[in-house]
Parts: structure tokens; sequence; C-alpha cells
């Protein structure tokens, strides 16, 4: 009687030769996992278009080895993408910490300005921004043309100091405290 021919186990995969190969693929693009975590995201996109081509690899296309390679694709790709919407936030936060450090910046520099003017009397001349413009007639040079100026004439140096515009139905008062606020002229 004939024996049955003795069924050979299947092929274990070669963990091996897999982790080679994935050393060599992060040697081709010159990837380690520090530069990964210094910025390196499209250096994360270049290896996960190697990755993808493991599927191709004889010793992933047998059995379950498939699929988990094809789990771990799925889970790169979202990794990519989540990156992807990360480096967005990242570019806005910077954008954003920019414009208010411009902000902190121009508000130092008016702050000796500032200070000057809120020590003078009221009838010394105040300090002011430098301007390439001439400013407008009937601009307030001291703390008492601040306190007297009409709202034409406010308006008029709120605009030549660059100030913001205020809403039309702002009251004189209002237009006064803008140029009392921005040149520092406290005043008894």
């Amino acid at each position: 009687m004939a024996q049955p021919p003795e069924q050979q186990p299947p092929p274990q995969p070669d963990f091996h030769l897999i982790g080679n190969r994935l050393t060599g693929l992060a040697d081709q693009v010159n990837v380690h996992p520090t530069e990964l975590a210094e910025g390196g995201i499209q250096q994360l996109d270049t290896v996960a278009g190697k990755i993808h081509l493991m599927p191709n690899l004889p010793v992933v296309q047998q059995g379950h080895l498939a699929q988990q390679v094809q789990d771990i694709l799925q889970r790169l790709d979202a990794i990519v993408a989540r990156q992807d919407v990360m480096q967005v936030s990242i570019n806005n936060l910077q954008v954003a910490m920019q414009v208010g450090m411009a902000n902190l910046q121009a508000g130092l520099r008016m702050v000796p300005m500032q200070l000057r003017n809120a020590a003078s009397s009221m009838t010394a001349p105040i300090l002011i921004p430098q301007n390439d413009q001439i400013a407008p007639p009937g601009f307030p040079f001291n703390k008492l043309a601040i306190v007297t100026i009409d709202a034409v004439n406010a308006q008029a140096a709120a605009q030549y100091l660059g100030l913001p515009p205020l809403p039309d139905n702002a009251t004189v008062e209002d237009r006064r405290q803008q140029l009392v606020d921005y040149l520092g002229c406290v005043y008894p």
C-alpha cells in the first residue's frame, strides 16, 4: 500500500529578508525615524510609495502576510493624509504667529513716543510716528489741540496716522479718544 505523499508545511516568510528589504527602502530614500520627526513629510511620502511596492515581493504574496501588508499600507496612507492636514495647520499657525509678532513689534516701537507724550504738558509739542506725508490742516500737535479737535479734523488726523476708521456714527469724543490712546496723550 502506497503511503500518501508527505505534506510539506507552507513556506514560512523570511522575516530577515523582509527586514533587509525595508532597511534597503529606507536607505534608498535616505530616511530614518529621527528625520521623519524633524519634518520629513515629503520623505515619508517617498517611503510610502516604496512600501506600496511591497505586495509585489514574492514572499509577501503568500497567505495572511499579504493581508497584513495591505493593512499596514492603509494605515500608512492614513498617517500620510493626517500629516498633510497637520502641515496645513502648522503653516496657518506660523502665519498667525508672524502676524502677531509684527503687531507686537509695531506696538513696542510706539512705547517710547507714548511715554514721552504722556509726560508732556498740555501745550508741549507731541511726538508722532514718522510719516512721509504732510500732516493735514488742523492736525493736533499738542494735547490741548487733541482735547479741542473737531470730528472732521480728528478723522483726518486718524487717517494720517494710519488708524482704523471708526464707524460713521462715532462721536467727536470717540475720535479724540482714538488719538489719545494711539499717541499716549494722557491728560488730567
